[in-house]
């Protein structure tokens, strides 16, 4: 076997079947240097037995059992800590990667001696409706970012790290991993302040998005919490100047407010009235507060004189999300087979 250059951390817990998924998609890279690396947060179930078959076939596999749940956090930590390769990547063991991605990072990386990490875009894939959509969106251009000139952007249009690999330089100052529900998004922000990365606009790979998805059902108290977290760790990089402090700030305010304010909605519907009237109060200071949301906001204040109005706005609510996704879904659900066709082609060179 020739030695690994690039490490994938695959931590897990109880997901076998999608587990085996993501491993072999790593291990069907035509960039054969590389090793996968699973960390199972303690399991109990026939998590290990399923890595030792694939390992059995494909000794690039290694495999260790924490021997209690460490928490998703500590479990990412903990496989980031392993690795010895020059570069490595994480993927999220419900996810895959296209069969050509860490050939295509490589070579940019390689193109780009500087540069110490690469973002390609990922495909945001919902099983539950079949809907799909590459991620980031906008903003980006293809190429080389000299470090701390994009970290506003970073902030603002993140890539998922499904698409990314990193140099292992990149663990000393972007980790720790924090034990917050952006811990990818915070981790690339900092790499961006410190290192100098190279940008693709193809997708690399999928990444899930469950119904029951943890990031899907966050509180307001904990989206609130993860930007202080993030906006302390930043302010503490000598890579950022006083002024790049402040401008930061509001650029991490500015997206606190857009992720509350497309989330009000689904906490309006779930009964959550803490985290209605967490983000409705994060909106208001960012002037940010439509007429429906100043609704939502009212009823849930004066809920307890308001339960007959209340409760037929939330029926109404409900409804027109069961229209607007039926409008979604025409014409372009599909299972995830049919996304791997529809994205997975290799791009030109």
């Amino acid at each position: 076997m020739s030695y690994p250059h690039i490490t994938t951390v695959i931590p897990t817990y109880r997901r076998p079947e999608l587990l085996c998924r993501a491993i072999q998609s790593v291990l069907a890279q035509s960039y054969p240097h590389l090793q996968v690396a699973v960390f199972d947060n303690a399991s109990g179930d026939e998590t290990a037995a399923r890595v030792e078959e694939i390992r059995r076939r494909d000794p690039r596999v290694r495999y260790h059992c924490q021997p209690r749940n460490l928490g998703p956090a500590r479990n990412f930590q903990a496989g980031l800590e392993s690795v010895t390769t020059p570069y490595f990547a994480f993927l999220s063991d419900d996810d895959l990667v296209f069969p050509w991605f860490y050939e295509h990072a490589m070579r940019h990386l390689s193109g780009e001696p500087r540069a110490r990490f690469f973002c390609g875009r990922s495909v945001r894939y919902e099983p539950d409706t079949g809907l799909h959509e590459v991620r980031p969106q906008h903003g980006w251009e293809k190429g080389f970012y000299e470090s701390g000139e994009a970290v506003e952007l970073m902030i603002s249009s993140m890539f998922p790290w499904t698409g990314a690999v990193f140099a292992t330089e990149v663990r000393e100052k972007a980790g720790p991993l924090e034990d917050v529900e952006i811990a990818d998004f915070l981790f690339l922000v900092k790499a961006a302040a410190c290192f100098p990365f190279v940008i693709s606009p193809a997708p690399c790979g999928v990444r899930v998005y469950w119904s029951e998805s943890a990031l899907r059902n966050v509180s307001a108290a904990e989206v609130i919490r993860s930007f202080a977290v993030s906006g302390d760790r930043l302010s503490r990089l000598r890579e950022i100047s006083a002024p790049q402090r402040d401008r930061l700030a509001l650029v991490l305010g500015e997206k606190l407010a857009r992720i509350l304010g497309s989330r009000l909605r689904a906490y309006f519907l779930a009964g959550d009235w803490e985290s209605v009237e967490l983000a409705a109060g994060v909106l208001s200071k960012h002037r940010a507060m439509t007429p429906g949301k100043r609704l939502r906001s009212w009823l849930v204040r004066h809920r307890r004189g308001a339960a007959i109005p209340l409760a037929a706005t939330r029926a109404l609510f409900r409804l027109q999300a069961a229209l607007r996704t039926r409008r979604r879904l025409a014409g372009t659900r599909l299972d995830l087979d049919q996304v791997v066709r529809r994205y997975g082609a290799p791009p030109p060179p």
